[in-house]
């Protein structure tokens, strides 16, 4: 086995020595070219195999001496080493042994060497070539076929390793991860099944049938301007960007065949950094198409994160979506709508998305990004440097996972010199300008200079003072650029942009609202040009001619850029409009060429906002127009932006109309602000339009349901069919009814009713802000509990799914929404009522399952169980106390204390009542199954502190509460001792201040002895001060305060002989944290007690007289005391002595 490692190097130099030789063959010997190329080709190819024999060769595990083995048997090497030993013997000179590399070769005017005078090539020595070359193919084949055995044999291991890996979590295991890793509350396949029936046909397939999607699909070009693997589409706000996408995923799904694509749609209503959520959809969803292949990495992160996903880096999951994506054989397609949806900063989402489009390692997964042109995205993705230069994070170890120190976007590749961006103008020494003497944010710069000259300029070289390639003149500032929108191109130009010429007009919109308009919340709308308008034209208005052109900034660019400004978007507006103009009835009867007239106005005016034109066919629709006059007259008078259409839909389609549709207004002003709300979570139509009622008047609720709400708000709304019924803890029969749900028709709406400026304009009652979402969410749902039960069908013994939301609504109210409540008259007047506990809808938490939905009403539902013992108060107003206390709510307790008369607050503290047994607490006052208890007591023994003091504040005193010192004092230290017994202390002394006895009669014991029994000298003292007999122990006849039966030694003690005899509970409680003796720490306070006891008139008892002794021999009845006689005792006789 030796001799075989030892003879690889060495046939590796023979061939090295004959290589060399037959170079110079080739060189010196005429008519050997051919022969020795056709030795040095063969043995190159003997020189990677030998080393990768070696290689597998040396190591000493058991495939490896298996491989030495066969070769040893077989005798391969042995022959292949003897075979090269001839044919150097061959090709060697043989007036030495010595290679030519061992020779310095002819020298210039000298004698050549002796090997190079005889170096011949006879017919002899061919032949004999010829048969050692066939017999070296012939073992090289042989060697050939035990590395391909072997390799093929160490590829089923590595296979089983991952076989074994991917077996090692069970079906379930998977299933749990998959679970376990899923966002909560997000399915983007839901919301795609909604996108995607807002689409028209033909509309969209434009993107498609162009290269750069076709480029985008098959995973990118890494030419100079070519088309990359992470696109960007941009577009206003209005344009059918969300419509695109859901077109474009569906593309990719039929383009993957349903496996090895992923989409995820962002969404504002989420109110959160998507980073992470879209990280954990997509990974959970390409594991469910890759047959819920579980990564090695995601199995490990699952055990170490089993409690919470939130917990895992971002950079892990990275790493998992790139094991994942790895699983593919094709290119793997991820869509991300919605991107500017995000919560701000966007910097760590950006930084992720980013990675999948431009990192190395990512190279097989193609990306697309959705999104306004918002500054921060855009600075994202400027930021990449050009294709070749980025770095893998993989390499790097940059970490990507957000950190509360970095606020800001930081670029997680090798810095490198800025090119000059033709997205904003080049930098300028201070007071010049490389415009001229015109520019300047506010400088106009002519169209024709912009479309014409620049390219001339570019093309003569005039622009020399810039880099190559040179920023176009349509990038920059904006104020040039809303200038140029002033002045309408030619419709021909749109989408035909040159490539590689820079950045298209179509980001001037978005510059313009981000640099001059950023104050404003209305979304951009570009200026509306005065082009030329002809009755009759052609039904599209667009030229169909040109290709679509992404917007390139500079050579190399990581990213491929593509705005939806341009003709084909215009083309599909027009298409879209054509379409909704004949599914109108009433238009039916109309002129061709007035219809194409209608269709060419608003398709020219639309300025690629889908929404704008939406909302002006559906004016056209509601108000029945069916005239020509009439919507000439309406086409003359458009509204410039969304904002504008909107704010004429809601005055002129719900006007108030002397107050002939107040109630129609108060329905839909309701709806609108509970679907446009963060936090309202209306599951179904039915439930909108029952909550929308909250102000109508009950007589007329029959009249309002979700088509009345259609009509009233039109364009405003969608209404979209539900996949599947929505979740209920109850069961019922009505759930047919209630498979659609409604939504903002567009974002822009809730822009447009959240605005500043709306609340100034016409439409102003239809103004929102967050606060007023939340109050009216929340009267809207306190109402509703205390209408429970009264709007039911007839039979129907369940709860509503309204009466449902209301509980589910309230219930995170009480936990979540309680500043609000108590802050807003309008709600906590709602609220009191609702905490009665013989509230209608409590009585609807009958089984364990509802208890458990709604934890906080079953609390107050355990209160009062009269079937189980429980005892009402005779007050309605102590039964809301009681469930404020039990809710731990005393900053409302405080707001209904101060509504209560004077006369009626004084009743409550004397109100007595018996609690069910399951209601909890910790001694006879917080649980009293078998005692009354009155409200003070039950505060007292829940050790509620906040609650005492406002009820003292309200007039409360301890006067009639002979019990409640007992209370203060059992069980001193629960639930929690943080504070060393410092919350009874100050229990006990606000009972003592407001009359409490500290010398109850009637008990076995006192509170002075339990106080002392605790040797906590606090206690003792305030007891003392409010004038407790520091010298009384208990009545033996007396009641235990607690109904204990047993009896304890100390009972009957004088209060100084239980302070030197006791020992304290909180002895047996040694602090580890501390290095004091526990002994002398007890020791030191017997003493402090023991003197506060003296202090305040302590006498020492006297001592027992102790029984004398018997002797053994003493009868019984010599032990029993002699009966005293019948009759008076004689007077005691008293001596004085007098000096």
């Amino acid at each position: 086995m030796a001799d075989l490692l030892m003879s690889l190097p060495g046939m590796l130099g023979d061939i090295a020595s004959i290589i060399n030789w037959c170079k110079e063959y080739y060189q010196q010997v005429r008519g050997t070219g051919a022969f020795m190329n056709r030795v040095i080709e063969l043995l190159g190819a003997w020189v990677p195999q030998l080393e990768l024999l070696e290689d597998l060769v040396k190591p000493d595990d058991r495939t490896s001496r298996s491989l030495r083995m066969v070769l040893a048997n077989k005798g391969i090497l042995e022959q292949t080493r003897s075979c090269l030993q001839e044919l150097k013997e061959l090709v060697t000179p043989k007036s030495d042994g010595s290679s030519p590399g061992d020779f310095p070769g002819p020298r210039s005017g000298g004698k050549p060497p002796k090997w190079y005078v005889k170096l011949t090539w006879p017919l002899l020595k061919q032949s004999k070539a010829e048969e050692l070359l066939r017999e070296l193919e012939a073992h090289k084949s042989s060697i050939n076929l035990l590395l391909t055995n072997r390799i093929v044999w160490d590829m089923s291991r590595v296979q089983e390793g991952i076989r074994q890996v991917e077996s090692h979590a069970s079906a379930q295991e998977r299933q749990e991860i998959l679970a376990w890793l899923k966002p909560d509350k997000i399915d983007s396949h839901e919301i795609h099944l909604e996108k995607r029936n807002m689409r028209e046909d033909e509309t969209c397939d434009w993107m498609t049938r162009s290269d750069i999607w076709k480029t985008w699909v098959e995973g990118g070009s890494k030419s100079q301007n070519g088309h990359r693997r992470c696109l960007w589409i941009h577009g206003i706000p209005g344009a059918g960007k969300t419509v695109l996408a859901s077109f474009l995923i569906d593309t990719i799904a039929n383009n993957c065949q349903s496996k090895g694509y992923s989409y995820y749609y962002c969404s504002h209503q989420r109110n959160q950094d998507e980073a992470r959520p879209f990280l954990q959809w997509v990974l959970a969803d390409l594991c469910n198409q890759s047959e819920r292949f579980i990564p090695q990495e995601l199995f490990n992160l699952y055990g170490k994160h089993r409690g919470s996903v939130h917990r895992v880096l971002i950079d892990d999951l990275l790493k998992c979506l790139l094991a994942v994506t790895r699983r593919f054989s094709r290119q793997v397609c991820i869509a991300v709508d919605a991107v500017d949806e995000s919560s701000k900063p966007r910097n760590h989402f950006m930084k992720v998305l980013t990675t999948i489009g431009t990192d190395p390692a990512f190279d097989h997964v193609s990306i697309l990004l959705i999104s306004r042109d918002e500054l921060d995205i855009r600075a994202a993705l400027e930021a990449l440097p050009p294709l070749g230069e980025i770095a893998s994070f993989l390499d790097t170890g940059v970490v990507l996972t957000p950190t509360p120190q970095s606020s800001s976007y930081h670029s997680r590749y090798t810095e490198r010199p800025a090119e000059p961006s033709p997205t904003r103008p080049r930098p300028t020494r201070p007071g010049r300008s490389s415009l001229g003497p015109n520019s300047g944010p506010n400088a106009w710069i002519p169209p024709e200079f912009l479309h014409g000259q620049a390219s001339a300029d570019w093309q003569s070289g005039q622009l020399s003072d810039m880099d190559s390639p040179p920023p176009q003149p349509s990038s920059w500032s904006g104020g040039q650029q809303a200038d140029v929108f002033r002045s309408p191109r030619p419709l021909s130009q749109l989408g035909n942009r040159q490539p590689g010429l820079g950045a298209s007009e179509s980001r001037s919109p978005s510059k313009i609202r981000k640099l001059s308009e950023s104050s404003s919340a209305e979304p951009h709308t570009p200026p509306r040009g005065s082009g030329p308008f002809r009755c009759g034209e052609a039904s599209s208005p667009w030229p169909s001619q040109g290709k679509l052109v992404p917007e390139i900034s500079k050579r190399y660019q990581a990213y491929t850029e593509l705005s939806m400004d341009n003709h084909f978007v215009l083309n599909a507006i027009s298409m879209y409009v054509r379409r909704r103009l004949q599914r109108i009835e009433h238009l039916r009867h109309l002129r061709p060429e007035f219809l194409q007239e209608i269709e060419a106005k608003l398709a020219r005016e639309a300025r690629g906002m889908f929404r704008w034109v939406a909302c002006q066919i559906d004016m056209i629709d509601s108000l029945e127009l069916s005239d020509e006059p009439a919507i000439q007259d309406l086409l003359q008078n458009l509204p410039d932006t969304v904002f504008d259409t909107y704010e004429r839909l809601i005055v002129e389609r719900i006007p108030h109309a002397d107050g002939r549709n107040e109630h129609n207004r108060t329905f839909a002003r309701t709806a609108l602000a509970l679907i446009c709300s963060n936090s309202a979570e209306i599951p179904s139509a039915d439930v909108l339009v029952e909550a929308s009622l909250f102000n109508v008047p009950r007589g007329l609720a029959h009249a309002f349901d979700i088509q009345r709400l259609e009509r009233i708000l039109g364009c405003l709304i969608k209404v979209t069919k539900l996949n599947r019924r929505p979740a209920s803890v109850f069961t019922r029969d009505d759930d047919a009814n209630n498979r659609v749900r409604v939504a903002p028709a567009h974002y822009t709406v809730k822009e447009y009713l959240f605005a500043p400026n709306t609340a100034k304009g016409p439409a102003k009652d239809f103004a929102l802000t967050n606060v007023k979402t939340q109050i009216l969410e929340l009267e809207v749902v306190f109402n509703g509990l205390l209408q429970f039960g009264n709007n039911r069908p007839r039979g129907q013994n369940q709860p509503t799914r309204y009466e449902e939301y209301c509980l589910r609504m309230t219930e995170k109210a009480l936990e979540s929404r309680r500043a609000l409540i108590v802050t807003e008259q309008s709600i906590w007047e709602a609220v009191f009522p609702c905490l009665k506990p013989n509230s209608l809808h409590l009585d609807a938490l009958r089984n364990a399952a509802t208890r458990q939905a709604f934890p906080k009403w079953a609390k107050l539902n355990a209160l009062f169980r009269t079937e189980k013992g429980a005892v009402l108060p005779s007050r309605q107003e102590t039964s809301i106390l009681v469930s404020l206390l039990t809710l731990n709510w005393p900053e409302l307790a405080a707001v209904y204390l101060k509504q209560i008369a004077p006369d009626d607050r004084a009743a409550l503290w004397t109100d007595t009542f018996i609690m069910s047994p399951e209601a909890g607490g910790r001694n006879a006052a917080a649980n009293p199954a078998r005692d009354r208890t009155t409200i003070l007591r039950l505060c007292v023994a829940r050790r509620r502190i906040d609650f005492l003091e406002h009820f003292l504040e309200a007039g409360a005193d301890f006067a009639r509460e002979p019990r409640a010192l007992f209370d203060a004092l059992r069980e001193p230290y629960e639930p929690v001792d943080v504070d060393a017994g410092g919350t009874t202390g100050q229990l006990l002394k606000m009972v003592l201040q407001r009359g409490a006895d500290p010398n109850p009669p009637g008990y076995r014991y006192t509170p002075l002895q339990e106080a002392v029994r605790h040797l906590e000298e606090r206690w003792v003292q305030s007891l003392l001060l409010e004038h407790a007999d520091p010298n009384a122990d208990g009545d033996p006849e007396g009641e235990h305060p607690y109904g204990v039966k047993g009896k304890e030694k100390w009972y009957d003690r004088h209060p100084l002989e239980i302070c030197r005899s006791t020992r304290p509970p909180w002895q047996d409680k040694l602090d580890k944290k501390h290095d004091f003796d526990i002994e002398d720490q007890v020791e030191r306070a017997r003493l402090r007690v023991e003197a506060l006891l003296f202090q305040f008139g302590a006498t020492e008892p006297k001592p027992e007289p102790e029984p004398e002794p018997q002797s053994e021999h003493q009868s019984e009845s010599e032990t029993e005391t002699e009966p005293e006689p019948a009759g008076d005792s004689p007077p005691e006789r008293v001596v004085i002595m007098i000096d």
